[in-house]
């Protein structure tokens, strides 16, 4: 067979493609993407956490393949947790840790705890730029040890406000993200309170306050003179 046949032959079969076919094929892509997980069940509620509002607000800032498909799996660990199914999260997690190590954990809980969605509907507010918000985005998701605080409960508040002033100094991130529930909680308003003392160079405090979450985003005002 010559050269113009085999091409002849390549370029009908692409025009032969429906478009059922194509989208076929993107499926396949998008499920071997997920074969990690091989809980058909979980896979599916990964599925549905596409259709969501919050998963169309989040992607919309994010470039990174690998970080949208974190983000994927923190809206189903969220769902699972919900559906207080206890057996698929704990296998969900164990999977994401295999997968994706500790780091790519972490993203995914952070966005578990809504977190995420949070802090780019406060960000939004700002007036910053879509390029600004996908770039601080993707920064922050890769830089969690950097720029976000967990506090804990026996986590004592006097020496975490130095460790959070040591951070903006060495870091000077654009967006410093402080996080307490549950048991940490009260520490995590001793901290607010602390912080609102306090006053840091350049650097705005927005409060979020639940029953038993805080969440507290310094932004650095600079960012987005």
């Amino acid at each position: 067979m010559s050269s113009e046949e085999i091409i002849s032959g390549t370029v009908k079969a692409a025009f032969s493609w429906t478009e059922e076919k194509i989208k076929e094929l993107v499926k396949s892509f998008k499920e071997r993407k997920l074969a990690f997980i091989q809980d058909p069940e979980t896979i599916d509620i990964v599925k549905e956490q596409l259709k969501s509002g919050e998963w169309d607000l989040c992607q919309k800032y994010l470039r990174d393949d690998k970080l949208k498909l974190l983000v994927q799996m923190g809206l189903t660990l969220r769902r699972l947790d919900t559906n207080k199914n206890k057996t698929s999260l704990n296998s969900l997690r164990d999977r994401i840790l295999r997968k994706h190590g500790q780091k790519g954990l972490h993203i995914a809980q952070f966005v578990q705890n809504k977190i995420l969605s949070d802090f780019i509907g406060s960000y939004v507010s700002t007036g910053a730029s879509i390029e600004d918000l996908i770039t601080d985005v993707e920064n922050l998701l890769n830089n969690l040890e950097k720029n976000v605080l967990f506090v804990k409960a026996g986590d004592n508040p006097e020496q975490l406000l130095k460790d959070i002033e040591i951070k903006l100094t060495a870091n000077v991130p654009s967006v410093f993200i402080i996080f307490a529930r549950q048991s940490a909680y009260e520490n995590g308003a001793t901290l607010k309170h602390s912080l609102l003392e306090k006053s840091f160079s350049n650097y705005r405090i927005e409060i979020k306050q639940e029953k038993d979450k805080l969440l507290l985003f310094l932004f650095k005002e600079e960012t987005w003179e």
